[in-house]
């Protein structure tokens, strides 16, 4: 391929990309940054954990031995080094939990029943759990959802100077349970970051009233105040807020917040929302939030309750396994559903109002973010990798930033977000959705240049590339297509001003302040990367930001003809840019051409062209001239939704998003298409 040297030098030295020209449908967006607006702060506790209690042994926790013994896993700590920095254990198993029957020596601890079909004993009990989580992150911060359902409003009291006394007060008579929490091997209290009142009441087993559930909280909210005065209090909303509906009886989901807000405003700080979104649709929640964020400022007079998901994943598309067809059940922990979760995040960050989550979960199967593997050696499934991700690059301050089709309430194929760390590092958090198109990205920062200091990437081939594995005659899964995790520390200093991202990936890349200087000339190459340029007679085609021969990629110069007016192009051309696909009958007059969504019969003899049967109006004809046939550009254009310009030199400029160029652009694009 002929690449003409003044785009070739520049886009390798500034951006280091590949440099294959991309066809009609290539994806070209702008990110404009400005580092100087703060939109909110982003705390690890965005980037959560929650899993269930279980009466069975869990590998993904513990070794066991032969003789029945159990210890911890120790590949535990680094395995969740940076990605359990905040932790909820719960669920629908939280209202069977009953921790006392979960403390002291393995042996003596009576069964517990958890979910209608295990009945053992708590092998990770309350006690193992938070050390599991102190042993990855030993500041870490817990969401503790009490029972409601079969435990005691005593054992409550006992639960919260279990976790949160220092021994010196004995609140609830009796056992002085901060004391019992020491000589179990807990010394500091427990880092509270919410208490969590009950889970999913209205929606599982004996479904309670919303009346009823406010009357319980109060109870519960007083019991903790006299314990813990400063803890933090979380009620729930509607399980099925995402379907408005309650309990499946038709009622609006908003009457179990509403009145909670209205008794219990003054008394909580947080409401709960679970939400399992289609991994193709993460948005369909947004109508939920909105509403949730209006009703908190209207009932209670300002946005001083927060919201936590406390649970929150993509959602499989069965929950049956069949070994024959897995994507189905396996699909929230391959690189789809991750980066679904990917996204989720990126959403949340543009609602102030969402100020923890914790993704679901430990290893469930279904929802997995660490398992253990055929040795037993711990790993992070695609969905853990990404919570890595958003950990150790997503904490910060939240900068302004506008990316072409992402914002709240558009769905979009990509997400994003920038983050300030602690270090002044601008953090850019990103990921293509796309099956196989590569995005790139013009950058454009409102406070100078930066370098690319440090790349992350999490990359599968296809939506099912899966890392996780189960063994056993009913599974059998062990996924050929792998998920691929690079880290990567360029040293080139040149200033970032586009980036082109891989299908299926999520992106963490860190970028410093640098002091190296970008010419006009590197700026207008950058900025024609969204262009695409025809034109007959020149030398070159220009196609997003590359010079490209036409004799040697588009058979010479007999790939275009100026023809009353329009430019045309040939058959191969109009396949080789916009992918169009052409079939032809067997009489070679009749051409049907499917171009992006469009579907469109071009009879060369007639001149005329139909879509569905039916004559399109406004669009030209085909036509043949010696061995080839000729379309017109403008049309096929618009149909990929490029705008097409006119040069006065001669030149069609397609720019994607609706862009035009100017005079320097222009200018650029003109000397790379006569070889300049």
């Amino acid at each position: 391929m002929n690449k003409k040297g003044v785009i070739s030098l520049i886009a390798a030295s500034v951006i280091g990309i590949s440099l294959i020209p991309q066809s009609m449908a290539a994806v070209n967006v702008s990110w404009v940054i400005d580092e100087n607006v703060i939109e909110r702060r982003a705390d690890r506790e965005m980037y959560g954990i929650n899993c269930e209690w279980s009466a069975q042994k869990l590998e993904d926790y513990f070794i066991y031995g032969e003789d029945g013994s159990q210890s911890p896993h120790p590949q535990f700590p680094e395995v969740w080094k940076d990605t359990m920095v905040f932790a909820r254990q719960a669920g629908g198993s939280s209202q069977s939990f009953v921790w006392k029957n979960s403390i002291g020596p393995l042996s003596q601890r009576p069964a517990q029943k958890m979910w209608g079909y295990q009945n053992d004993k708590l092998y990770l009990g309350l006690v193992e759990w938070l050390q599991a989580v102190y042993s990855a992150t030993p500041d870490a911060e817990i969401v503790y959802t009490l029972n409601f359902v079969n435990d005691s409003l005593e054992n409550m009291a006992d639960v919260v100077e279990f976790l949160v006394g220092d021994g010196t007060i004995n609140y609830n008579g009796g056992e002085n349970w901060a004391e019992v929490r020491k000589s179990l091997g807990i010394e500091n209290p427990v880092k509270i970051y919410t208490w969590e009142l009950a889970n999913e009441l209205d929606w599982s087993g004996d479904r309670w009233k919303v009346d009823e559930y406010i009357e319980y909280c109060k109870k519960a909210i007083s019991i903790i105040k006299s314990i813990d005065p400063d803890g933090k209090i979380t009620a729930f909303v509607s399980t099925a807020a995402h379907a408005n509906d309650v309990g499946g009886d038709g009622t609006s989901w908003e009457n179990w917040h509403r009145p909670i807000l209205r008794e219990l405003g003054d008394s909580i700080d947080y409401l709960a929302f679970h939400y399992y979104y289609p991994a193709g649709y993460v948005r369909r929640a947004d109508v939920v939030f909105d509403r949730i964020e209006q009703d908190i400022i209207d009932i209670t007079g300002s946005d001083r309750i927060k919201i936590l998901v406390t649970e929150q994943a993509a959602a499989p598309n069965t929950y049956t396994y069949n070994k024959d067809k897995p994507y189905d059940y396996c699909l929230p922990h391959t690189i789809w559903g991750a980066t679904a979760v990917a996204e989720f995040y990126m959403r949340m960050l543009l609602r102030p109002s969402v100020v923890a989550t914790n993704c679901h979960a430990t290893d469930s199967s279904v929802w997995t973010i660490v398992y253990s593997d055929e040795n037993k050696n711990l790993k992070r499934t695609a969905v853990g990798e990404a919570i890595n991700s958003f950990v150790r690059f997503g904490v910060g301050d939240v900068v302004k930033s506008e990316l072409d089709t992402f914002s709240k309430n558009e769905s979009s194929n990509i997400a994003g977000g920038v983050v300030k760390d602690a270090d002044g590092n601008l953090n850019i958090l990103f990921t293509n959705r796309y099956d196989s198109e590569p995005v790139t990205v013009d950058f454009k920062f409102a406070n100078g240049n930066y370098r690319i200091k440090e790349i992350r990437k999490i990359h599968g081939d296809v939506r099912s590339a899966d890392n996780w594995h189960r063994a056993g005659e009913s599974w059998e899964y062990n996924n050929p297509n792998p998920v691929v995790v690079t880290e990567d520390a360029p040293s080139d200093s040149q200033p970032l001003l586009s980036y082109t991202f891989d299908p299926l990936s999520i992106y963490a890349i860190s970028l410093e302040s640098t002091s190296a200087a970008v010419t006009e000339e590197q700026r207008a190459a950058e900025a024609t990367r969204r262009f695409i340029a025809f034109g007959n007679g020149y030398d070159n085609a220009y196609i997003n930001g590359n010079a490209v021969s036409v004799d040697s990629e588009y058979s010479g110069m007999k790939a275009f003809i100026n023809e009353s007016g329009s430019l045309m192009i040939s058959s191969d051309m109009l396949s080789k840019t916009f992918g169009a696909s052409l079939t032809w009958d067997d009489t070679g007059n009749i051409c049907t051409a499917s171009i992006g969504s469009r579907s469109l019969v071009f009879d060369l003899l007639s001149g005329t062209v139909t879509e569905d049967e039916k004559q399109v109006s406004g669009m030209n004809p085909a036509m043949r001239i010696g061995d080839r046939t000729y379309f017109c550009l403008r049309d096929a254009a618009e149909i990929m939704s490029y705008t097409v310009t006119w040069d006065n030199r001669g030149f069609a400029v397609l720019g994607s998003g609706g862009s035009v160029p100017d005079t320097f652009a222009a200018d650029f694009i003109y000397k790379a298409m006569i070889g300049g």
